[in-house]
């Protein structure tokens, strides 16, 4: 898991949530370090990595300001589309 540590005048920080190597168990204690994350920065915090329309509303939910994604719309049949679904993912606080 890659975390950018917070410096002086950083404007936002990134969180990679999810590993093609990471195992579907590591998720939650990767959802759970985001919050703890999250409360000890003052800057926004964006998870990417492995991010997908059927976990972006839990990465949002745990703390992250926004997601960065590329396969989750560029690999779809329609990319207008996956991508128009993950931000009404994201809007579902």
């Amino acid at each position: 898991m890659g975390v950018n540590k917070q410096k002086n005048n950083e404007k936002c920080s990134n969180l990679n949530i999810y590993s093609s190597f990471v195992l579907n168990l590591c998720s939650e204690v990767r959802l759970q370090l985001l919050q703890k994350i999250k409360s000890s920065v003052s800057i926004p915090i964006v998870g990417i990595g492995g991010i997908s329309q059927g976990n972006a509303s839990q990465v949002i939910q745990s703390g992250a300001d926004g997601i960065a994604v590329v396969s989750a719309i560029l690999s779809k049949q329609y990319p207008e589309i996956a991508a128009k679904n993950l931000y009404l993912k994201t809007q579902n606080k």
